[in-house]
């Protein structure tokens, strides 16, 4: 059974996560606020919004989800193992080079295909008639796709400290990113075609940042990012584990990321500007998942995996069952503040300069829905690895 003990660690590491998440999604709310600065709830708007939605959704199901819920529980049982210490961290140190190796492979392949084939994704989800807004778009996938690699590589950086539960270096690199797209955007803009070009090279920029930061953590432990061929990688035992994990991974996390998906598509057919009002709804609801949920969740994991691998079910059951009810003591008092106050909320935070009363009212429709899922969503967030 999990102790009081066990609680109170989880309420110190998730109140210390949090607060460096609360401080990233408050950054992230900027960038948007930027964003919407520059580009309010125009056709540009939708093309940047698109264009990093399609890296950013195998982000989610591949680098920030499955990489780090498949890595973790494999990682910690290698290090957990009873016998000889040290053949256990040998074991260990191959396995880790192993996974580097799988996850920079097929990232790259994934980018490599994405940069080639994006005029043939693009117009799936906007008008096929509005050829200049599909072909900025075009340009903007092509700029940020290599962002999926980088935040892959940094997710796994992130699932090697997590697993040593060390959380803070992978809970402050969303502060640089967003300081550097943010930053980026007004000291580009006046140098590119448009403000929204001055953004995507941000966001690469940003997502090199986070990976780079989180390196000399990782070395510090002792850790030694060793790549290794591909027979070799994909032969060893550990990698064939987290690769028949990702599948389950994918399909727990995948609902809401389809969903999602066919939001955009359709959004991009109903009309200018509703892409963007999706955007800056979503952006209001991360900002709520990501200080509790997401944080919660990550500091449980490593703790979950652990009781897994020792057949703790009791435990386990309960950090799950009191994660979820801190989860409810939060989402759904928040749900009834944000369905009353949606449109003073969205008018204080993103009206002005491109973002006037038509950008409000097509925020507005899409946040009431938005904001009606958010303790399922943010629940999910936590089973789903769970």
């Amino acid at each position: 059974m999990a102790g009081k003990g066990s609680f109170g660690s989880l309420w110190r590491a998730g109140a210390s996560l949090s607060a460096l998440t609360l401080v990233s999604r408050v950054l992230g709310l900027l960038r948007e606020m930027t964003k919407a600065a520059f580009l309010g709830t125009s056709p540009l708007a939708d093309a940047f919004g698109i264009a990093f939605m399609i890296p950013n959704l195998f982000r989610r199901l591949f680098a920030e989800n499955s990489i780090s819920v498949a890595f973790i529980p494999a990682f910690r049982a290698l290090l957990e193992e009873d016998g000889n210490k040290a053949e256990s961290l040998r074991r260990a140190a191959r396995f880790v080079g192993a996974v580097f190796t799988v996850v920079s492979f097929l990232t790259a392949l994934i980018v490599g295909i994405g940069i080639i084939a994006a005029p043939l994704i693009v117009p799936f989800f906007y008008d096929r008639t509005q050829t200049v807004t599909l072909t900025e778009m075009t340009l903007l996938t092509r700029i940020m796709f290599p962002y999926l690699l980088v935040i892959s590589i940094a997710a796994f950086f992130q699932g090697i400290l997590n697993t040593l539960k060390i959380f803070a270096p992978s809970g402050f690199t969303p502060i640089l990113f967003n300081i550097i797209v943010i930053g980026g955007t007004y000291l580009l803009s006046p140098h590119t075609a448009n403000p929204a070009r001055a953004m995507a090279i941000g966001v690469i920029v940003g997502g090199c940042v986070q990976a780079l930061f989180q390196l000399p953590f990782v070395l510090r432990q002792g850790w030694r990012i060793a790549p290794c061929s591909l027979r070799a990688a994909f032969a060893n035992p550990g990698v064939r584990i987290v690769l028949a994990r990702i599948a389950p991974t994918i399909v727990g996390m995948a609902a809401y990321q389809l969903n999602d998906l066919v939001s955009t598509a359709l959004a991009g057919n109903a009309g200018p500007g509703i892409v963007a009002s999706l955007q800056y709804s979503l952006r209001l609801q991360e900002l709520m998942l990501g200080v509790f949920a997401v944080s919660i969740g990550t500091v449980i994991l490593p703790d979950l995996s652990g009781m897994a691998q020792r057949e703790e079910w009791g435990g386990f059951n309960d950090m799950l069952a009191h994660s979820i009810r801190i989860i409810a003591l939060i989402t759904i008092p928040v749900t009834f503040f944000s369905l009353v106050t949606g449109r003073e909320i969205i008018t204080f935070i993103y009206r002005g300069g491109g973002f006037g009363d038509r950008s409000v009212s097509l925020t507005l429709r899409v946040f009431l829905c938005h904001i009606s899922g958010l303790f399922f969503i943010a629940a999910n967030r936590i089973i789903a690895p769970a």
